[in-house]
């Protein structure tokens, strides 16, 4: 049987083709293909999406997140609005990487902090806050913070925090703070 590929895409990280023969369209999973020909299963083929996990309960400050990561090449940016659904969600999805607006509803920021560190102690964390006194600067260092960054936010700086916070995933690269 021989037909035409029409077209591959990506369907919940598996390459797809899409094959004419005929009157037929036919389905067929990348990964059965090789298979078939008794070669083994690639999957580096899907470019890794990397999950970003911004917890903040300002609107505003959201949409600011969001235009400013627009761009930052494959990943997946999602929001929770309080400090109780920060914890569920990173118990239980895999998380690159978070940020968090220090004024984040429910638990205070450095319970919250103390918390994640505890039970995802390789998820860079970057802190926004509005405070800049030397008390707020040594409790995020004591912490192990990745990323500690003053308002107003500046852009250039949040997008750089966020693809080295990418990279260094799980290395233990201790605290950087803007400014």
């Amino acid at each position: 049987m021989v037909g035409t590929i029409i077209a591959t895409m990506w369907f919940t990280s598996a390459k797809v083709l899409f094959i004419k023969h005929d009157n037929f369209f036919l389905i067929i999973e990348w990964a059965a293909i090789r298979a078939a020909a008794g070669l083994p299963p690639r999957f580096d083929l899907m470019p890794e999406t990397k999950s970003i996990l911004f917890a903040g309960s300002d609107e505003g400050m959201k949409a600011q997140v969001a235009d400013i990561l627009d761009g930052i090449a494959a990943y997946s940016l999602s929001w929770v609005g309080d400090s109780g659904d920060l914890l569920l969600k990173i118990l239980d999805k895999d998380i690159d990487l978070v940020i968090i607006d220090e004024n984040l509803d429910g638990l205070s920021g450095s319970t919250l902090i103390k918390i994640i560190k505890k039970s995802r102690p390789k998820i860079p964390l970057i802190i926004i806050s509005s405070g800049n006194s030397k008390e707020d600067l040594a409790r995020v260092l004591e912490q192990g913070i990745y990323y500690f960054i003053l308002k107003p936010i500046n852009g250039q700086e949040l997008k750089e925090a966020v693809a080295s916070g990418l990279e260094q995933k799980g290395s233990g690269v201790g605290c950087r703070v803007s400014g």
